[in-house]
């Protein structure tokens, strides 16, 4: 726990600071009126998420890889204590709180009391396939990524969620990670588990080391994929995990 001396303080009016925003350029026009930003964020994040396409081309073959019906019926399986205590048991509980003032740690040192809340919480979410809108509302944070933020792109958006949403999402993701493997092609580094996406980056390196040392001619390319998975059409989505092999649930 932070004690309450001047250099606690000190740090946290450092970090207010630099994550502060002071300006922003939008639309080429750099602003500092504080309202000003406010809208021109609110307009930017409106825009990025609102789609005109009314209909888009479907593949009809998505490839080969497809859940077996074993692994998406464990998807759907009834929750779990023991389930929900291993998650609790692998996650860092010392981090930030989440909005409603709960962390992972507080789940776990109140774990006696709070039990049969959580249950039924867990039992409600599996039965009616959704959650409330006073368990799904969360915040948005935006940090920034650099120390001269001047863009909106600039910053990075983080969604601060509410304890129990945050507690079946990390649920629902491990068991997600126990069948990625089934879906996702081998060479895919993110996202599955033993491997990381710092791996990619070493056999970019070896993969040009390779190049210059064979003196052959050859082509690389290089994709940029800013912001391509910041928004996903649902329709796309569903469809998608449908095709997949995932359950209607």
């Amino acid at each position: 726990m932070a004690q309450n001396t001047n250099f606690f303080h000190g740090m946290a009016n450092f970090r207010r600071k630099v994550n502060y925003i002071w300006r922003i350029r939008i639309n080429d026009t750099m602003v500092e009126d504080f309202d000003d930003i406010n809208q021109g964020i609110i307009v930017y994040y409106k825009n990025m998420f609102m789609e005109s396409i009314q209909s888009r081309p479907f593949p009809c073959n998505y490839g080969t890889k497809h859940l077996r019906s074993s692994e998406s019926a464990s998807l759907e399986e009834p929750f779990t204590e023991k389930e929900i205590r291993d998650c609790l048991a692998n996650y860092d509980g010392s981090k930030a709180p989440s909005p409603d003032g709960f962390s992972f740690k507080f789940f776990k040192k109140c774990r006696g009391i709070v039990r049969h809340d959580i249950l039924e919480a867990f039992r409600e979410f599996h039965d009616s396939g959704s959650l409330p809108n006073c368990a799904t509302h969360s915040f948005i944070c935006l940090v920034p990524k650099k120390d001269a933020t001047e863009e909106i792109k600039d910053l990075r958006p983080i969604s601060l969620m509410g304890s129990v949403n945050k507690l079946i999402c990390k649920v629902l993701s491990k068991r997600l990670g126990h069948v990625l493997s089934s879906v996702v092609s081998e060479f895919q580094q993110a996202s599955v588990q033993g491997k990381q996406i710092s791996e990619a980056g070493l056999l970019a390196n070896e993969l040009v080391d390779s190049r210059r040392t064979s003196r052959k001619p050859s082509l690389m390319l290089k994709l940029d994929i800013e912001k391509a998975f910041d928004n996903v059409n649902w329709s796309c989505l569903f469809k998608v995990l449908a095709r997949l092999g995932f359950g209607e649930r």
